[in-house]
């Protein structure tokens, strides 16, 4: 069975291949490369001399220097960040693929239709390379958009751009008319700066509901982005090739400040953790009889998964604890309330984090969890309890309740009360059980 990761891989892979065969298919078959050079810069024999070459072009040409070293420097940092703190996967993968994306953009930079020709002799193949690299810049931004938020609509769009992409190189080494390679062209360009602008908007919505430092000026930017390439969209209507060639620039300096921003955040907290604080972090978010996280890393949590648009969150609660304090001692609670813990975090080890937020009252959060999934982690805690009794004299006795949200029409905190009342059903079922045995 494919994973994901798997998929992705392939999708990539055949993208690659498409954009190495198509120039060497046209060649075999002496057509010319797809793009959408216009007829005039096919035909003209014209070279500008250096100065008038500069003058027309230094917009493409700022951006490309601008976009060659954010990405050599995102490669760098991502690289960093994976080696020297902690291995933080995810972050590194992001800053990797970013770093491919400001690189691929900067060949779109250097090869727009009007700056490499005045190599006469490239004149053709840089307008290919333009074409080539506008088709894979969305598959990179949206990797990147993707590990960050997990929605259904990026996925499908990564779909949508691939078809479109894959249209544009089949297209060309079917000698297909000029105007429809254009239209393809044009299509994705216009879609590539809809995403944006959508991943900007979600950037902003996360945002404003986090109490993080700088979040006015990244929400800030993000506004200006989304006029940026809405003026650009303008521009490139009414034939203003260099003014939109200045506002797509624009926008995508802003999202690369705003990777780096984010990437050096993620770097300094990682030294921070590898650092003499690392001490004073755990007082504030472990709890020290169980070594799991306390009440205000799970606050912490519900802040920052409250945009999760699958979500659950599982409540547990030790039953008899007073019981057991008052017959063996406060020294045997002490240990089934960390037995409790060592089992709920062995049974939802593939969930986000478990927590303890009372003195008997345990919690997990799982991000993209199916209900299949809760429930043979469910099964799991029962087996462990069951196998637990078993052994010990001292039996252990938990209730627990769940619930789940399939979008973000509630908040976590009311998700949160509805899974701690289904904890409080399930008590109350066992008590009157008991009462009815009795």
């Amino acid at each position: 069975m494919l994973t994901d990761n798997k998929l992705l891989r392939i999708k990539n892979g055949v993208l690659l291949l498409l954009a190495v065969i198509c120039p060497i298919v046209c060649r075999l078959i002496s057509i010319p490369l797809p793009s959408v050079m216009t007829e005039w810069d096919k035909t003209s024999l014209y070279i500008r001399n250096m100065t008038g070459y500069l003058r027309d072009n230094y917009v493409s040409l700022v951006f490309f220097f601008v976009f060659v070293t954010s990405g050599l420097t995102s490669l760098l940092l991502g690289n960093l960040i994976h080696r020297k703190f902690d291995r933080n996967k995810e972050a590194s993968v992001i800053s990797l693929r970013a770093g491919l994306f400001f690189l691929i953009a900067a060949a779109f930079f250097l090869t727009d239709a009007n700056t490499m020709f005045v190599l006469p002799g490239s004149r053709e193949l840089s307008g290919y390379i333009s074409c080539a690299s506008l088709m894979l810049m969305p598959q990179l931004f949206i990797a990147c958009v993707k590990l960050v938020y997990k929605r259904k609509w990026i996925i499908l769009s990564e779909w949508i751009f691939l078809i479109l992409e894959a249209a544009f190189f089949i297209l060309g080494m079917l000698q297909a008319p000029q105007e429809y390679v254009t239209l393809t062209v044009r299509v994705l360009g216009f879609l590539l700066c809809f995403f944006v602008m959508s991943s900007a908007l979600l950037h902003i919505r996360t945002l404003s509901g986090k109490q993080t430092d700088g979040k006015h000026l990244a929400m800030v930017l993000c506004v200006v982005q989304i006029a940026l390439i809405i003026s650009g969209l303008v521009f490139y209507i009414v034939q203003q090739r260099k003014l939109f060639m200045l506002c797509c620039g624009l926008a995508l300096s802003i999202y690369a400040y705003i990777v780096f921003s984010e990437m050096l955040n993620i770097a300094a907290r990682r030294y921070i953790k590898t650092s003499d604080y690392e001490s004073v972090r755990k007082m504030a978010y472990i709890d020290s009889l169980c070594n799991i996280s306390n009440r205000n890393a799970f606050i912490l949590e519900q802040e920052a998964s409250f945009d999760c648009d699958e979500l659950c969150y599982i409540v547990f609660d030790l039953n008899n604890l007073k019981r057991i304090n008052d017959k063996y001692g406060h020294a045997e609670g002490d240990k089934i309330i960390k037995k409790a813990a060592e089992i709920i975090s062995l049974s939802f080890e593939d969930f986000e984090k478990c927590f303890r937020i009372g003195g008997d009252e345990f919690a997990v959060i799982g991000r993209y969890k199916t209900l299949a999934q809760i429930e043979k982690a469910l099964r799991k805690f029962k087996n462990h309890i069951k196998e637990y009794n078993s052994k010990s004299n001292l039996k252990l006795d938990l209730a627990y309740g769940y619930a789940r949200r399939e979008n973000t029409d509630i908040s976590t905190y009311e998700l949160f009360n509805k899974a701690d009342k289904e904890m409080y059903r399930f008590k109350r079922r066992g008590k009157a059980l008991i009462k009815m045995n009795a």
